[in-house]
This record gives C-alpha cells, structure tokens and sequence, in this order.
C-alpha cells in the first residue's frame, strides 16, 4: 500500500487519536484504586462500551466470520449463549457483585470469599489468560497491517504494541477505557460497511441463503451439533465466558447494582445483533470465497470488496477492535500479577509495595514479553487460551458465583473441589478420544460443582446461605 493513500492516512490518523486520547485520559493517576478501577467515575454508557470492547476483539471478529462461513449457521448456537449467559449476570450475578465494592481484581473477590492462597491461586490463572490473551490480538493486529496495509508483519506488531503498552502503563483503566469507548465505536461504524458491502456484492441476504449449501444451514442434523451443544452450556449455564479477569474487573467498576443490571441488558441487546451481524458476514464470504486460503475471509472482503477510502475506515474499525482488547488484557495480566500475586507474598513477609509503582512497570515488561512473543507470529497462542479456560473456568465457575450469590464461603470446599477438578480435568482429557475432547471442561465443572457443594452441605449440614 502507498503509505501516503487515502486509506494509510485514515489508520496513521486513528492511530494518533488513539495514543492521544489514551494519554490525555490516563493523565494524573494518583493511587492503585483509581488505575485499577477508576474510582468507578465511569457511567452505564462507558461500562456497556469498554465492556463490548474488551469481549469481541480482533481474533473473535475472524474467528466468528470464518467459522460462520466454514461451518455454517450452527454457530449460532454456541455464540448465542453470550447473550444468554449476560442476560444471566444482569438478573442474578452482576447486581451482587455490588457488595464488593473494595475489590479490584477477580483475585480480590475470591481472597475476600476463601482467604488463604485462594487469591494468589486465582491470580496465576487470570495473569496466564490475559497475557495469551494480548499476545494473540497483538498477533493479529501483525495480520491486519500485513494484510490490509501492506505493512510488514512485525512493524505492525511493533509500532502497535508500542501504542499500546505506552498508554495503558500510563494511565491504567482510565486510558483503556476512553479508548475502548472510541475504538468499539469505530467497529460499530466499519461492521456494518464491511457486512452490506458482501451482501450487496452476493445480491442480498435472500440470495446469500439461496446459493448457500444446504448443509451450511443445518442445525439439529448438523453432526457436530453435540460439540456446539456442550460449548453453549459452558458458556452460558456455566458462565464461562465472564469467569475472565478483565471482564470481572468492568463489572467491579460499576457504582451500583442497578447500573450493573442495566450495563448487562444493554450488553445483552448489542451483542445479539453483533453476532447476527458477522455470521450474515460469514455466510456472504463462503459464497463470494468457497475455496479455503491462509488468508482470513473477512480480510479478503476488505481488500477485494470494499473501495478507497471505505477500506480504511474498515482497517481501523479491526484494528480498533483487535486493539481494545489487547489494552484491556494487557492492564489486566499487569494489575493480576502484581495485586493478586506479588502483593500477597510481599505481605505475608510483612513488606510493602508501592503498588502503582509495580504495577505500571509490571505491565511494560508484560507488555514487551507480549510483542517478543508476537513478533515469532506464534500461531499456537489460541491454544493456550484455550488450555487457560479449561483450567479457569472449571475450577472458579462454582466457587466464584455461589460465593457472590450468598453461599456461606468454606476454604476446605474450595481447595478440595480445586485439587480434585485439577485430577480429574488431566484424567479426562488423557483418556477421551479426540472428537469428544471438548467434553473435559464440561466434565470437570460439573466434578467441580458436586465437590465443592457437597463439601459444603456435609461441613455445614445443608446449603447455608447468608442474608445480606
């Protein structure tokens, strides 16, 4: 790409707005509470926002549109359980998530409810998710510049993870947040371009189903209908999908139990027609690309499809996305490590950190690990997220939400139902044949749940839950 065309300058422009905005809003952090949480300065609107953001991302956008086309709309069942799983939080999780008013950190919560080493344990989990996490979408922010600006691979990892790194270790949630809210609506503007222009290009929706296979439209005959099954009770039942140290910590941001009930709604709501959105997409590309390539389909859309100018809206729309995330992720696994790791042991010596200190400079090494890893473009990062949700949400889905829901916390319940769920997860995926692997968090949760509640039950002779 010409470096000085119409659609290069539109992304040089968002990415100067972005580190501006970043640093501008980030700008005189006084104390730990208002670089973790912002004080909880923040309304519905920028909670609803910077939480969108922080969910979608870059590598989900992909993902979503590739899988939709590939496999068909059966995705819908799976992906249709973060609406579900939201409208959950809204009506019972979220509004108790209130009374935690002094945490910080999904590790706070779980230290508040078991003590002990219940924090630091929480805290090795989140920090190793949320730094897969960033490395994946800062890999892919490589694959957008390479693919879409003609810009090498790894200058795009490094000036974005530049970006980034410098604006979140200096100004925390506030930083992430107002920049959130900026690149989820950016996203909001280029989706739409992105999805009429392929529709358009295929005829209209009408036409897409028409010229579809039909078994791209199966659902209950579909044969891989028990794996999108098992993924939408995890995700919505289970509520795997926000047992997520980033996603806890918006919720922890909000002010009240009313505003965190509406923050979901409205979540909820949005995220319906988002996922609508970008199977329509999938649906379109399959029948403008039947044929597999390297190249992620929506990103051929882009290029192939989309006209000058309207191409650059669209490149910064992914990066934005791919971006809010690796910021929100980035502040997380920075804040995880230092508040739910390093903190505890320094205090079990009887020294004292200076946490915004740590904290900042914690996030840059994170962050520089985060672009070393990036520039080896390692493709088997989505694995490890994928390993780190097999372990975390099995082993916090019970004890975290009946915590919160008012069940008396017992520490013997939560680290025996920990120890056994670990066997019987490295058990359960060492025996099952590959086509039901996806059954050993499914499996593990469900040990983790009877553990951990009959423990209970037997210590204090049936459920005790505590009025407050």
């Amino acid at each position: 790409m010409n470096f000085l065309s119409l659609d290069a300058l539109i992304v040089a422009a968002f990415l100067i707005t972005i580190l501006l905005v970043g640093l501008f809003a980030g700008r005189d952090i006084k104390d730990i509470r208002e670089y973790a949480v912002a004080n909880k300065m923040f309304g519905t609107a920028a909670l609803v926002l910077t939480y969108m953001a922080t969910e979608v991302g870059g590598q989900g956008v992909i993902n979503i549109v590739g899988e939709a086309g590939t496999t068909g709309i059966i995705i819908i069942v799976a992906f249709m359980s973060f609406p579900l799983a939201f409208i959950i939080q809204g009506l019972f999780i979220a509004p108790k998530m209130a009374r935690f008013s002094q945490c910080m950190t999904m590790g706070d919560v779980m230290g508040h409810l078991y003590k002990g080493p219940s924090q630091v344990i929480t805290g090795v989990l989140a920090c190793f998710t949320a730094f897969c996490i960033a490395g994946m979408e800062l890999t892919v922010i490589g694959i957008l510049c390479e693919t879409l600006l003609g810009i090498d691979y790894r200058w795009g990892v490094g000036l974005g993870g530049l970006i980034l790194i410098v604006y979140t270790s200096h100004g925390g949630i506030k930083a992430v947040t107002f920049t959130d809210m900026f690149q989820f609506l950016a996203l909001f503007i280029a989706l739409p371009m992105i999805t009429v222009a392929a529709l358009k290009q295929v005829g209209g929706i009408q036409d897409v189903f028409v010229q579809v296979p039909g078994a791209k439209l199966q659902i209950f005959s579909h044969p891989k209908g028990a794996y999108y099954l098992t993924l939408f009770l995890s995700l919505s039942v289970f509520q795997f999908s926000v047992i997520d140290p980033a996603l806890v910590q918006r919720i922890l941001m909000g002010r009240t139990k009313e505003q965190l009930r509406r923050q979901f709604f409205i979540v909820s709501s949005l995220t319906i027609a988002l996922m609508l959105s970008l199977i329509l997409l999938g649906l379109a590309s399959f029948v403008l690309y039947p044929e597999a390539t390297d190249t992620p389909v929506i990103l051929r859309v882009v290029n192939d499809v989309l006209p000058a100018g309207i191409k650059g809206l669209a490149a910064a729309g992914l990066l934005a996305v791919t971006m809010a995330t690796f910021d929100s992720f980035l502040h997380a696994a920075g804040l995880t490590l230092v508040h739910d790791v390093i903190r505890p042991l320094y205090n079990r010596n009887g020294s004292k950190i200076n946490e915004l200190f740590w904290v900042r400079y914690v996030t840059i090494l994170i962050g520089i690990l985060t672009m070393i890893v990036g520039f080896m473009r390692a493709d088997d990062l989505y694995n490890f997220v994928l390993i780190s949700y097999k372990f975390t949400g099995p082993l916090l889905a019970f004890p975290l939400f009946a915590g919160v829901l008012g069940l008396k916390p017992d520490q013997l319940a939560f680290y025996a139902a920990t120890g056994v769920t670990i066997v019987v997860l490295l058990l359960v995926e060492a025996l099952l044949p590959a086509p039901q692997a996806h059954l050993a968090p499914f499996i593990s949760v469900i040990v983790n749940g009877m553990v951990f509640l009959g423990m209970h039950i037997v210590r204090n002779r049936g459920l005790v839950i505590i009025k407050r």
